[in-house]
């Protein structure tokens, strides 16, 4: 009868053991696995980001087809813009300006050139903590379940 018991306690001691694994791994995995509350953040961070640099893309695309459209057509947008770039006409007078600093602007292409990967959690590394942490919590188990069985027989 006795030794029933201890096969029993014993059994609940590695579930009990077995369920503290799993909920530390659960909640380690929630906050900080790659699908975790933090990855979801720096997700929605960058989902942010991408979607106003497409909404900037998209005026300047707008004022490029507006742009296009008057080069097409109106043929004053057509010498302001070869102007722009240094070409006049042979009947146009130029005075230039010599030690002047004056370059070209280049055409802002938006916001966001490049984003790097987002780096990827390790989920081993959690498996780990709440592997040890099933281990001691076991640990502690059968060490408090000896005392209690050896201050009984006393």
């Amino acid at each position: 009868m006795l030794q029933a018991v201890n096969q029993t306690m014993k059994r609940s001691v590695f579930l009990v053991a077995l369920y503290v694994f799993f909920l530390i791994f659960s909640l380690l995995s929630l906050f900080f696995g790659e699908t975790g509350v933090t990855a979801l953040d720096k997700i929605r961070v960058r989902n942010q980001l991408l979607s106003g640099n497409l909404v900037a893309l998209d005026s300047k695309h707008e004022d490029l087809i507006a742009k296009l459209t008057a080069l097409r057509s109106d043929p004053e947008s057509i010498v302001v813009g070869a102007r722009a770039l240094g070409l006049y006409r042979t009947d146009d007078k130029v005075v230039q300006f010599r030690n002047m600093k004056y370059a070209h602007p280049l055409p802002d292409a938006g916001g966001v050139l490049h984003l790097s990967p987002l780096p990827q959690t390790d989920e081993s590394l959690l498996r780990i903590f709440a592997t040890a942490a099933g281990i001691i919590f076991l640990l502690f188990s059968l060490i408090i379940w000896k005392l209690r069985d050896a201050v009984k027989t006393k």
